[in-house]
């Protein structure tokens, strides 16, 4: 134990301790890769209120609606995000989407599973999927964060997991458009990889964002017309303006 510390020690000198998200060489966290400023940031992002129907932030934590889903009904039951866009867990999501910073997907998982563990929901998921990419932004970008986020997060909460939609055309990114035009780009965009065994099932569908949930609604539409009896959704962000953030958004 004594030379097990000495070494240790010795390597920090070397090789100093850095912060997964900020990159600063300083003392992180015993088991969570982050400084002190880093994680407590994150928890107060995660602790800022949202509506458990939509996941749009709204002042009063906890609503099971707000005018947002009451004006715009979205077609999952629920919803659940660990953030709002704008502060560091986007930036985290930027980078290991966009610069293939995979160090921080062990986090982003963990994040998310936590966040489930208290949706009151939960124990009623009967198989777990994700929003699928069409093949050609799969073959150009490294990193698909919805596909990988629903294995793991299947894996850590013990739940089944199925691919169960498919992507039959790419479209347009939903970045800078309306609610309206977002509802049309997802149009009969999703299809089923194959419809046995889903009659009743309730299902946990998984993305990293969110904005106006058009895409999660389209999804969720396709699901229940297979005769899914209900769908819940899991975002890492939230994003509340339609035109905020550099992140594309759903």
């Amino acid at each position: 134990m004594f030379w097990n510390a000495i070494l240790n020690a010795g390597l920090d000198i070397l090789y100093p301790p850095h912060c997964i998200a900020c990159d600063k060489s300083t003392r992180v966290l015993s088991g969570a890769m982050l400084c002190e400023a880093c994680a407590g940031q994150l928890r107060h992002e995660r602790f800022s209120p949202a509506c458990r129907r939509c996941g749009a932030g709204t002042g009063i934590h906890g609503r099971d609606s707000c005018p947002q889903c009451v004006r715009r009904k979205p077609r999952f039951d629920g919803i659940v995000r660990v953030a709002p866009d704008g502060g560091l867990l986007g930036d985290m999501l930027r980078a290991y989407k966009f610069d293939g910073q995979v160090i921080l997907e062990p986090l982003l998982v963990r994040l998310l599973a936590f966040e489930l563990l208290g949706a009151g929901w939960l124990s009623r998921i009967d198989c777990v999927t994700w929003v699928p990419a069409h093949w050609s932004r799969r073959w150009l970008r490294r990193v698909y964060p919805a596909e990988r986020l629903g294995r793991s997060v299947a894996a850590i909460l013990g739940s089944k997991r199925r691919a169960m939609l498919r992507r039959t055309r790419r479209g347009r990114h939903q970045v800078g458009l309306s609610w309206h035009a977002r509802r049309r780009n997802v149009r009969g965009v999703f299809d089923l990889r194959r419809s046995r065994g889903l009659r009743g099932m309730s299902v946990l569908l998984i993305d990293d964002v969110a904005t106006t949930g058009s895409t999660l609604s389209a999804c969720a539409r396709t699901l229940k017309r297979a005769g899914v009896e209900s769908v819940y959704a899991a975002v890492l962000l939230k994003v509340d303006s339609v035109t905020g953030g550099a992140q594309p958004g759903r």
